[in-house]
């Protein structure tokens, strides 16, 4: 095993970092309350195994209790139909082939992540900038690691940079006019099914669709 350090903070920046140190085939994104067994590792390999051409494979998470952190699609599919069911990946779902960062340039955006100007949603804009690299990306509806449920996209409703980032990686994502249609979206679903003041999120989203530092 390596160990490898660097000055500064950001967890995009630390990520990048590691990729660069990274000499297996496929590299998987591990924080330190990830836990994986053999045949966890077993089944990612297996799954780039049977696809040759996939360049990205998200697959499942659960907590330590086995739970699904959320809902996944049954069957194997595009990442793209994946997203249209309504599916959002996690870091830690994510198994990448080293190639997609040394011959792609595709690195983690250091503006986001935990200890960056905007705290959330790094796996989210990586996936859409190898998407439109034309990179073929997977989902497998496969576990391959548990870890603490409580992620930081728990703390939305409660925390004004998330919503401001979320509005940023809308609008990156999808545009200026798809963006607002979601953030309307957004707000009338933690309002109905939370309870929450969805004024509060339209503002701290729009902030983040004009701000838009990911152009």
């Amino acid at each position: 095993m390596t160990v490898t350090t660097q000055e500064g903070r950001g967890l995009s920046r630390n990520r990048n970092n590691a990729l660069r140190a990274a000499t297996g085939d496929v590299v998987v994104i591990a924080d330190d309350d990830c836990r994986y067994t053999p045949e966890a590792i077993d089944a990612i390999c297996e799954a780039f195994a049977a696809r040759p051409d996939a360049d990205i494979v998200c697959f499942e998470a659960a907590g330590y209790d086995g739970i699904p952190l959320k809902h996944y699609p049954a069957t194997p599919m595009s990442y793209g139909r994946a997203c249209r069911q309504g599916y959002y990946a996690a870091s830690v779902e994510l198994a990448f082939r080293r190639s997609v960062f040394e011959e792609n340039s595709l690195w983690f955006n250091e503006r986001l992540g935990l200890g960056a100007e905007f705290p959330a949603s790094e796996e989210e804009v990586l996936l859409c900038d190898a998407e439109r690299a034309g990179l073929f990306i997977d989902f497998v509806p496969q576990v391959i690691v548990r870890t603490d449920p409580a992620t930081t996209g728990s703390r939305f409703l409660h925390d004004h940079r998330l919503q401001q980032t979320k509005g940023i990686v809308f609008r990156y994502r999808y545009g200026m006019c798809s963006a607002l249609w979601r953030t309307l979206k957004e707000g009338a679903y933690h309002f109905l099914h939370h309870g929450a003041n969805p004024l509060p999120i339209y503002y701290h989203m729009l902030r983040g669709m004009l701000h838009n530092p990911l152009r």
